[in-house]
């Protein structure tokens, strides 16, 4: 290119440099500038961004409170700033997210209060939130979106477990108080049960005693028995003489009325005979008057005898029938029954005793005996006093009648009628003894019946004894379990008692916040814009310095100057790294000015500017110098390779491993890190470390370049001398 030529004059030239110089100045600060300006607080913003929220939920009652968790998170939504939150219909939320309304959309279900209500109580059916986003749209917004449902979730959760808590607490309340109520109830149905056994106890001797009484009296009644028909067969006998006796008598009255007719004639055996006859009817009349007077106490004393009989006769039935109901009952387990039934049985058997066998039956059998013992006495008296007599007084009146005829006929009317008053009163002495065998019939047959029953009631008994051992034996157990129960009881209600220290309100807030986050985190980074500034301002002074590297090599390559200094690697040097500096400083000033990017040493910032930028520009001055116009590409190269591998967005550990090795490699690493520490927090062993990384960086690029370009030129020039040594040639 000729310089002389005017299109092409240095005048020119400078002139067009020096705009593009000053517009490159620029550069860095527009870039991170303009970049971090507009994203500098997105999350700030956010209240700006359409979210539509659908309300679907149904009120819902149950045990007299209304749930309205949906109108509830409608009502706090409202007062909520994280997304312009606007509340329509469900077709109108669908479709601006179809559209380009809404950028996501939050419906609450109809059900959603009726399933969160019936959790408490055990019904755990798990509403939903429905989230809909347009992530095509915008997807990281998508994922803030997302973020802020999680977070609603969050909110509800903590309400329910909150209310779920409570509700639980409470009911623990409810158990304790039960608790205390059984415990106190327990308490009393084991002072029962120890009763009950010691009833139990005593029953079982009762039963017993009762069980050997049973036995005794069915032996004495079994002897009362045979006595009474022995004493049967005698009344039998003695009715039978009795017949007899009224038989001769009613013989001996026929017959003297015939004497009466036949007699003509008397004489001292008539007298004799009217003397036996009157002999006769005394002592008809004394047996009669005797018999009288011992027939009645006789047959009182067997009506009284059967009387009581019969009555322990029914007394051993019944109490009987009682003993065999409650061996049934204990065979069926129903021990209160049983129980029931074996006191009445007990005080049909005290009746029997309170019967006195002795004075109600056996003493007016006894009496009975005594009196035929005298009846069988005054017999054999009429035999020897009346009837003996009255037969020999009648022999010698047949041998001496002709004799005694005249005088006879008075003394059998006197004999007539003593037999006749001796007729009467054996018919009343017949009739007793009739009545006696009748009662001592009826007294064989209740002693029998009362013999049978006892021998049924000894046996009851004996049944009835084998149960209550039975049930001695079960109450003991069930005394044992009670006890055991008891004392379960109690210490169950005492632990939960000691436990259950806290109300269901304090137990809810804690449930339903239990972990407090205490943030205690370092390097603060206040705004999103200062998060990425880092990689921005890094990423900005690297074109920035590369813009600057192409003017100087461009100048270079025109031959615009002729100063040999700046035709000097320091002199171009110097210049670049005057240029870079302007640079760095107006990025400095332009992001703590505009944009209010805070430091934690507001000259940090600038020197670290300055300094990056320094380190950049060596670093591509080094390449220029070395491979001249191959360096701009190399540069590019490294630039996207930095892009990627340097950390400045996210975490370069969730990079693959090939972009986590370069990142050891590129200048741009190091820079973002100590950007960082300069914007949030200096760890100053750390921020030595990497500035002695980055001037490494920088001395070995311009080392490295002012080698090659040395090594260039020396080639350059030994072909330079042999080409004119060959054209002197």
């Amino acid at each position: 290119m000729e310089l002389n030529n005017p299109k092409f004059n240095k005048s020119f030239l400078w002139k067009i440099i020096a705009i593009v110089t000053f517009a490159i100045m620029f550069i860095p600060m527009m870039y991170s500038l303009f970049y971090l300006g507009a994203f500098w607080d997105p999350y700030g913003s956010l209240k700006k961004v359409p979210v539509a929220f659908v309300n679907l939920d149904e009120s819902y009652n149950k045990d007299g409170k209304s749930y309205t968790y949906g109108k509830d998170l409608e009502n706090k939504l409202k007062d909520n700033d994280s997304f312009k939150w606007e509340f329509v219909s469900y077709n109108k939320a669908k479709d601006g997210v179809d559209s380009t309304s809404y950028y996501a959309m939050i419906v609450v279900p109809k059900d959603f209060s009726k399933k969160l209500a019936n959790s408490t109580s055990g019904d755990f059916q798990k509403p939903q939130i429905i989230y809909r986003a347009n992530k095509g749209r915008n997807f990281i917004f998508s994922q803030l979106s997302l973020k802020g449902a999680e977070s609603i979730q969050n909110q509800l959760t903590n309400n329910i477990s909150k209310e779920t808590s409570k509700v639980l607490v409470d009911k623990l309340y409810d158990v304790k108080d039960s608790l205390k109520d059984a415990s106190d109830a327990q308490n009393k149905i084991q002072d029962g049960t120890q009763k009950l056994l010691d009833g139990s106890g005593t029953l079982s001797t009762g039963i017993g005693a009762a069980y050997d009484g049973a036995g005794k009296l069915k032996t004495g009644l079994d002897t009362a028995a045979t006595g009474s028909s022995q004493l049967q067969n005698g009344l039998s006998q003695l009715v039978d003489g009795q017949k007899q006796i009224v038989d001769g008598t009613g013989t001996l009255i026929g017959g003297l009325n015939t004497f009466k007719v036949s007699l003509s004639s008397g004489g001292s055996s008539m007298n004799q005979l009217v003397s036996g006859a009157q002999s006769t009817d005394d002592s008809m009349n004394t047996l009669a008057a005797s018999l009288t007077n011992n027939a009645k106490p006789f047959k009182d004393n067997m009506d009284k005898a059967a009387n009581g009989i019969t009555q322990v006769a029914d007394l051993v039935t019944a109490a009987n029938t009682y003993m065999t109901q409650a061996t049934a009952d204990l065979k069926a387990g129903d021990t209160g029954k049983a129980s029931d039934d074996m006191a009445t049985a007990q005080h049909y058997l005290s009746v029997i005793q309170e019967q006195d066998i002795k004075t109600n039956i056996a003493k007016p059998l006894s009496e009975s005996d005594t009196a035929l013992d005298q009846y069988a006495q005054k017999a054999s008296a009429l035999r020897a006093k009346g009837t003996a007599p009255v037969a020999a007084g009648v022999k010698q009146a047949a041998n001496t009648v002709s004799q005694t005829q005249a005088a006879a006929a008075s003394g059998v009317d006197k004999l007539l009628a003593g037999a006749t008053t001796l007729q009467a009163g054996s018919s009343k002495v017949y009739n007793g003894l009739t009545s006696a065998y009748t009662g001592s019939t009826s007294l064989t047959s209740g002693l029998g019946t009362a013999a049978s029953s006892t021998g049924t009631l000894a046996n009851g008994l004996g049944q009835l004894n084998d149960g209550a051992k039975t049930l001695n034996t079960s109450l003991g157990t069930l005394n044992d379990g009670t006890t055991k129960l008891k004392t379960g009881l109690n210490d169950g209600y005492t632990k939960l008692n000691d436990n259950l220290k806290f109300t269901s309100t304090a137990m809810s807030n804690f449930v339903s916040d239990p972990v407090k986050l205490s943030d205690q985190s370092i390097n603060n980074v206040k705004k999103y814009g200062e998060g990425l500034a880092p990689y921005f301002i890094s990423l900005s002074l690297w074109l920035g310095a590369m813009f600057i590297n192409l003017v100087l090599t461009l100048i270079d390559k025109l031959k615009l100057t002729e100063s040999k200094f700046f035709n000097s690697f320091i002199g171009k040097f110097i210049t670049g790294v005057i240029l870079v500096t302007v640079q760095a400083t107006i990025l400095a000033f332009s992001l703590s000015a505009g944009l209010g990017l805070d430091a934690v040493k507001l000259p940090y910032l600038y020197l670290n500017n300055i300094f990056t930028s320094i380190v950049f520009f060596s670093v591509m001055y080094g390449l220029s110098s070395g491979f001249g116009v191959m360096a701009t590409p190399i540069s590019f190269v490294l630039l996207i390779l930095q892009l990627s591998a340097c950390g400045g967005t996210f975490p370069i550990e969730t990079a693959p491993t090939f972009y986590r090795v370069v990142g050891e490699f590129i200048p741009m690493t190091y820079t973002v890190r100590v950007v960082r520490m300069i914007l949030s927090g200096i760890n100053h062993s750390d921020l030595m470390h990497n500035i002695s990384i980055l001037l490494t960086f920088m001395f070995v690029f311009l080392i490295g370049g002012f080698l090659i370009q040395a090594f260039r030129n020396k080639i350059k020039g030994q072909l330079a001398s042999k080409e004119s040594e060959e054209s002197v040639a």
